[in-house]
């Protein structure tokens, strides 16, 4: 080789190194700059193999698998319902593989390999602190409770949660496997800790049912069963006694005063409380509806699914059910609830409110529904353009939308949307916790804010900085008690046109919801034990995936060759699903259901195969490199990842999320580099 194309090799491998760190850095926090390193490393040694005339692409043993696997989703595409989009998708999934012999190539010795994932380690701990900073809010105010998920800047909080088990696993492996001194020893699980917090903040199951898996599965692998059985005790404990707690306090409003005076445990997890004249029904999500008097139950009306709210019209009574279904009551003359009919909406309930003897409900994908007649719900108009809406408010005058940073207010004309009075945007997402005439309680960055409609202006009219992440209101004539998330009930007053504090109660707990009625305020308290949600059949988002993947499996035996196509499964979904089914996915959050459908019997073959060879690969890499130090700590690292990756893929489509399988071909090429570099039978790899 000349000296002009030896100089141009050496400003070519130099680039090829920057862009690869780009990519690794990125992993974890930026699509955007980790697929610009990844292409650019890419096309760099495109051109060095032009240059050298050589293929400097090494095979990795997988081409076989992987060419069944392409020449399934061909062929998939050939039957498909929707060859273009399946040629769109499947050009995607052949973009993404040749990150496996990019970075497989672009490690041109173990030093350089070495150096590319203590690179990636590094970028990807900057994130786990990130995102523990970020979580600070979420621990003080109790967040994790409200909102069901954590901090999650860089992602969706749970392609977040899975890109960061990878993190955990690769250090747990170094910190069980890597045979370094006891200062070195405590470095790496102290790595390890702060990864494994970072995913816990997170506070998706998807994460951390990876991780536990992909971290059961290398002890197991290692035989390392003095910490198999604690680590399956120490989970069996917390799995049986998780702290699951429903409560009901009821407090004497005395003298601007509150005194506790009944403390209520439910058996199962309360939801809200109405009032009727001297009784109380309580709706509970496992138990349905229990008719009360002083608070003791003396009817019990079981629902069919999953009680999410309940509420009066006109002469009837109506349970919303978690499977967006709504049930009419009518009362008996013993006091107790008996069934009349049902109803659904069009699309995908996300609030509802009953003015003037008219319910009101909003879809977030379909819009606002107006049923008017109790006796007739044929009798109901449909306004679709108020979609994407997260809480609907009306009154005797008003219709009110609030979506992610907007809110809009309508006259009511004979009951129905008019001219719009307000369409006021915030700088930032807010929460509309009630209105009590025409004062709006808004919370806006963790502060209490309050807004007055004045003619055709919503004008701010005072932020209480004091009153921190306000989480529910309540009104009794001109008191106003606001619930925090830091465990407080606050009473204030408007006193010369100003919100004044009157007083401010310590719960001692964070309240779920509050009530007032007849000179008593009653506070719900709800702690939702997080692992009993994986085996929860209400939970919406377990609901949601076995909707998908009962739909998915009549899909696929209509298609059961070549499936249906790599595409977008959204409308195909929405033939095949149940009416009450009503989010709509694109794909069937599950690996191998989503395979089944898009691919068929034969694509499922080519996919399963695939999979039993990349781990039969890693179990030959990690039997040659067992004794080298660093080789195969990361080796073992990227058995546990595959293993993390096909579990959490039980629940999601983690094949099709872009930062996912950018992972997975990161951590098979990177492995692949350290392995052909490994002579056999070797003892001392520096």
């Amino acid at each position: 080789m000349d000296n002009t194309k030896s100089g141009i090799i050496k400003v070519i491998d130099k680039a090829i190194f920057v862009f690869v760190v780009l990519f690794l850095v990125s992993l974890t926090n930026s699509i955007f700059v980790n697929q610009l390193g990844y292409f650019g490393a890419l096309l760099l040694l495109i051109a060095k193999s032009i240059i050298t005339k050589k293929n400097i692409f090494r095979k990795t043993g997988l081409e076989t698998a992987l060419l069944l696997m392409i020449a399934a989703e061909v062929l998939s595409t050939l039957f498909s319902i929707n060859r273009n989009q399946s040629i769109q998708f499947v050009l995607k999934f052949l973009l993404l593989i040749p990150i496996l012999y990019t970075i497989n190539s672009a490690a041109e010795d173990i030093k350089t390999a070495k150096l590319y994932f203590k690179i990636f380690i590094g970028g990807a701990l900057i994130s786990c602190l990130i995102y523990l900073y970020l979580a600070y809010d979420y621990i003080i105010y109790n967040q994790f409770q409200i909102q069901q998920s954590g901090p999650s800047p860089f992602q969706y909080p749970i392609t977040a949660s899975e890109l960061i088990s990878f993190v955990v696993i690769f250090l747990f492996a170094f910190a069980v496997n890597e045979k370094v001194n006891f200062k070195n020893k405590i470095f790496l699980w102290l790595m390890f800790l702060v990864s494994a917090v970072a995913l816990l903040s997170i506070y998706k199951r998807t994460g951390w049912m990876g991780a536990f898996a992909g971290i059961l599965f290398m002890l197991i692998y290692l035989k390392k069963w003095k910490i198999v059985v604690p680590l399956f005790l120490f989970v069996l404990f917390v799995v049986l006694f998780e702290k699951n707690e429903s409560d009901i306090f009821i407090y004497r409003d005395k003298n601007s005063d509150l005194k506790e005076i009944q403390h209520i445990k439910t058996e199962g997890r309360i939801r809200e409380i109405n009032f009727d004249n001297n009784s109380a029904t309580i709706g509970d999500y496992e138990n349905g509806l229990l008719c009360t008097r002083d608070f003791k139950t003396f009817s019990k009306t079981e629902m069919p699914f999953a009680l999410i709210s309940f509420f009066k019209w006109q002469n009837y009574y109506c349970a919303a059910l978690s499977d967006t279904r709504f049930i009419v009551y009518k009362k008996n003359d013993k006091n107790e609830f008996q069934y009349v009919k049902e109803f659904i909406s069009p699309g995908y309930i996300n609030s509802y409110a009953v003015s003037n003897g008219v319910l009101y409900v909003n879809d977030i994908d379909s819009g606002l529904t107006i049923l008017r007649n109790s006796e007739n719900l044929k009798d109901t108009l449909r306004f679709p353009q108020f979609s994407k809406t997260s809480k609907i408010v009306v009154d005797s005058t008003t219709i009110t939308f609030a979506s992610y940073k907007k809110l809009e207010i309508f006259e009511l004309q004979n009951n129905i949307p008019g001219e719009k009075i307000v369409d006021y945007n915030f700088k930032l997402s807010f929460g509309l916790l009630g209105k009590q005439n025409n004062i709006y309680f808004v919370s806006e960055n963790n502060k209490l804010a309050v807004y007055e409609l004045a003619g055709n202006e919503l004008k701010l009219h005072s932020v209480d900085k004091k009153i921190a992440n306000p989480s529910a209101v309540t009104f009794n004539k001109d008191t106003i008690f606001i619930a925090t998330l830091t465990k407080e009930v606050i009473r204030s007053v408007f006193i010369d046109g100003e919100l004044k504090v009157i007083s401010r109660y310590n719960l001692g707990y964070s309240p779920l919801n509050i009530y007032y009625d007849k000179d008593r305020l009653f506070v719900t308290h709800l702690i939702q034990g997080r692992l009993f949600s994986f085996v929860d059949k209400y939970n919406p988002s377990n609901f949601t995936r076995f909707a998908l993947w009962r739909a998915g499996w009549k899909i696929f035996l209509d298609h059961p060759v070549f499936g249906v196509g790599n595409i977008d499964l959204a409308d195909l979904y929405m033939q095949y699903k149940r009416p009450m089914d009503k989010e709509v996915q694109g794909h069937m959050h599950n690996n191998f259901m989503h395979f089944l459908v898009t691919l068929g019997i034969i694509g499922i073959i080519a996919v399963l195969f695939l999979f039993i060879m990349i781990f039969r690969k890693l179990h030959q890499v990690f039997q040659k490199v067992k004794t080298i130090p660093f080789i195969s700590s990361y080796t073992l690292g990227v058995l546990g990842g595959m293993v993390s990756f096909l579990v959490a893929g039980l629940t999601e489509w983690n094949f099709g999320d872009h930062e996912i399988i950018t992972m997975v071909w990161f951590s098979l090429g990177l492995c692949f580099a350290f392995s052909g570099y490994v002579k056999e039978n070797s003892r001392d790899v520096n």
